[in-house]
């Protein structure tokens, strides 16, 4: 008796397509999941970059400014008292798939992307100041309190109350 021990081209054709049709499937998920990442690390990154000028800012005892133009938020330190040196650039993060940046006020008015520019200062403080995450229907908030605090919250800038805001005594919003 001469018996064949092995797989049939049939049998292995057919394990062959059944794993093609499983990466079929599982590919797009799988690209949601890489870029759905993507996109929270971006939002972690720029949340992250105020606390990072107020830190350094303090540290440092310069004051240090976060921009945003031309679809990046930029982190740069003014130079030493005196100096004629360019501020340094200590961090860039660039705009990524369909989150965008919108919504930008700086004391108090509504300011374009290109004029957006807020000052953390060696004592703590920063100017008042807010901006937005857009992607697709969702957005995020984030306000930059005089105090260099942050309120975040889903929505607009707007829509995030001022914590500093003092009310006058009696003044509890109600009739």
């Amino acid at each position: 008796m001469n018996r064949r021990r092995g797989f049939t081209l049939v049998e292995l054709g057919v394990v062959v397509l059944v794993l093609v049709l499983g990466a079929t499937i599982a590919a797009p998920r799988l690209s949601a999941a890489v870029i759905s990442s993507q996109i929270r690390q971006y939002r972690d990154d720029v949340f992250n970059l105020p606390i990072e000028a107020r830190e350094r800012a303090i540290q440092s005892g310069r004051t240090v400014t976060l921009a945003y133009s031309e679809g990046a938020f930029r982190l740069e330190q003014a130079p030493e008292d005196g100096s004629s040196e360019e501020a340094t650039v200590l961090a860039t993060v660039g705009d990524i798939g369909d989150v965008q940046a919108s919504s930008f006020e700086l004391n108090g008015s509504e300011v374009g992307d290109g004029e957006w520019l807020v000052n953390f200062y060696p004592d703590g403080t920063a100017d008042p100041s807010a901006f937005a995450l857009v992607d697709g229907g969702n957005s995020r908030a984030i306000r930059i309190l005089s105090s260099g605090r942050l309120a975040k919250a889903d929505g607009e800038p707007s829509e995030i109350p001022d914590p500093d805001e003092k009310w006058e005594a009696g003044d509890n919003g109600t009739l």
